[in-house]
């Protein structure tokens, strides 16, 4: 005869822990997303004011950006032999 606990008690006494250690992390996963989701609502809701809040850029925000100069119609782009391009990067290639 064995002294020891019986191989079925010992499995259900290991499946017992497994069961309370996911129920921790789910429980703790779970909260976390709840005061997300309360958290955003806050914010969204006009609630709270976060210190990140900045206002959305609309087209009339950006009036003042001048455009890139474009080419007149008459001009032709430069031929490849006249670009000159300097690349500087990591590679230590010229």
């Amino acid at each position: 005869m064995t002294t020891g606990p019986a191989p079925e008690d010992a499995r259900v006494r290991r499946r017992r822990r497994e069961h309370e250690r996911q129920a921790v992390i789910y429980g703790i996963l779970i909260a976390v997303l709840v005061v997300v989701v309360i958290a955003s609502l806050a914010i969204f809701s006009g609630v709270y004011t976060p210190p990140f809040s900045r206002p959305f850029a609309t087209a009339d925000d950006r009036s003042d950006v001048t455009p890139p100069c474009l080419p007149s119609h008459h001009e032709l782009p430069l031929p490849f032999d006249k670009v000159h391009v300097i690349i500087h990067n990591a590679s230590g290639l010229a």
